[in-house]
């Protein structure tokens, strides 16, 4: 089953921070400029976006290494990574917990979880990870460009909506679904089409 993760870094991240750094550098080189034919020096140049994306240099495969459960347990008792987790990742787990695997949409939600969460300052990237099924696997790296206020705030009704959820057992959504059917069939009947 897919997952998904993204971890924010305020100051540096990746083994390769060089490489990335020259990845964006030419990238914003090769990135074009206000139009120069425009002869209005009042009208405003375009705003960039808040979040930018940044491609993580393609780095070879290493063997897989398969770790036993008491290797995992050594290394999550390690205070350092228990502290690097509740830091950079934890932030970004609180919608997939609450709302459960959504296979591709996974890797969003956990993004929508780092942007309500966690204040993203400007310079600060935010390294996305996903995995699923077939050893398919993605990771890009996010740079805050600018501002990430507007979209903290489009999302707090959201997470409210979340914490808000009534909880009802099988039975009740089966009798509620029943409702929604019978409704639906009401309204094609009214209108002369069939029913599915």
């Amino acid at each position: 089953s897919p997952s998904s993760s993204a971890s924010s870094s305020s100051s540096s991240f990746s083994p390769s921070a060089s490489s990335s750094s020259s990845s964006s550098s030419s990238s914003s080189s090769s990135s074009s400029s206000p139009s120069s034919s425009s002869s209005s020096s009042s009208s405003a140049a375009p705003t960039p976006p808040a979040l930018s994306f940044q491609p993580t240099p393609r780095l070879p495969f290493t063997p897989l290494s398969i770790a036993s459960p008491q290797d995992m347990k050594a290394l999550l008792s390690l205070e350092h990574v228990r502290v690097g987790f509740e830091e950079k990742v934890q932030p970004s787990c609180a919608v997939p917990v609450e709302v459960g695997n959504m296979y591709s949409a996974s890797l969003f939600s956990a993004l929508a979880s780092l942007l309500i969460e966690k204040h993203l300052p400007e310079g600060s990237r935010v390294l996305v990870y996903a995995y699923g099924s077939g050893l398919v696997a993605t990771m890009f790296v996010l740079r805050v460009c600018s501002s990430v206020e507007p979209m903290h705030c489009a999302l707090l009704p959201f997470s409210r909506s979340l914490r808000n959820r009534v909880k009802i057992s099988p039975l009740e959504f089966a009798e509620w679904q029943g409702r929604g059917l019978e409704v639906h069939s009401l309204l094609h009947g009214r209108c002369g089409c069939a029913a599915r």
